[in-house]
């Protein structure tokens, strides 16, 4: 069985890993003394855990880019200024990323709707991740819509936040759950890449996993966005399609966090 600790295009009797990644996943300074990065010696195989029928559902350009596009929608929608919230000042416009999208592929591919413990890239060292499971009778369903749904559940969490968590970000301690909406308008989510598997489980039942990773998590402590002028902070200037969202050339430094790395 081939072991990799390097994603590459590697041909091999049970697939075809299209994506090549110079990143070594096994580099314990990558993790920042987390064991476990999802990518270390992983051979892209399902786990035992997974049912017989474990698939890849394939997300083509059409749904690579509605998924973009409805990220991009709520991303906008609150940098403008929505419900409760104040508007951002400098909140990158989001893009795909394969890397990304390979990582949540190997996450899926764990069959358990589980956060794995690490999937920092060269590119990308404090990739977050959201996770959602949906179930069914029957496959008759579209996945794609189903994907959809599954983001607007994560944006739905928007009802238990409040600008006290966007000004200083704290994991809540009281079960409340508001994770998944504060990974979508992170500021400096410039990236992110998704996967989605199917498996008929127990009495027939259908489930659906979608796992998409983020170009940055949210740091304890520290503001989800700046708050401000809509766009006001964009060095660029604010996008055409998007205009509370900063323009595609805007540069965020993505890798600096000071006090991560004392």
């Amino acid at each position: 069985m081939l072991a990799f600790s390097k994603l590459c295009s590697i041909v091999v009797f049970l697939g075809i890993f299209n994506y090549c990644s110079a990143t070594n996943y096994c580099d314990p300074d990558l993790c920042y003394g987390l064991e476990g990065h999802i990518g270390c010696n992983n051979n892209g195989q399902y786990a035992p855990t997974c049912y017989p029928d474990a698939k890849i559902v394939p997300i083509d350009e059409g749904l690579r880019n509605a998924i973009i596009r409805k990220h991009n929608e709520y991303r906008n929608l609150v940098a403008s200024g929505f419900d409760r919230f104040a508007p951002a000042s400098r909140m990158a416009k989001t893009h795909w990323n394969d890397e990304l999208a390979q990582l949540a592929e190997l996450n899926v591919k764990q069959c358990e709707a589980k956060h794995d413990l690490c999937r920092n890239t060269d590119e990308f060292n404090f990739a977050g991740q959201n996770i959602a499971v949906r179930y069914f009778w029957n496959n008759q369903f579209d996945a794609g819509l189903t994907a959809l749904d599954q983001i607007d559940q994560w944006f739905d969490e928007y009802k238990l936040a409040s600008m006290k968590d966007i000004r200083e970000y704290r994991t809540p301690t009281d079960g409340t759950v508001i994770g998944s909406f504060t990974a979508m308008v992170q500021e400096m989510g410039t990236s992110m890449g998704c996967a989605i598997l199917q498996q008929t489980g127990e009495k027939g039942i259908v489930q659906q996993i979608l796992t998409c990773n983020y170009s940055y998590i949210n740091i304890e402590g520290l503001p989800v966005y700046g708050i401000g002028v809509t766009a006001s902070q964009c060095t660029t200037g604010p996008d055409a399609t998007y205009p509370s969202l900063c323009s595609d050339n805007e540069v965020y430094e993505v890798n600096d966090i000071p006090h991560y790395r004392e």
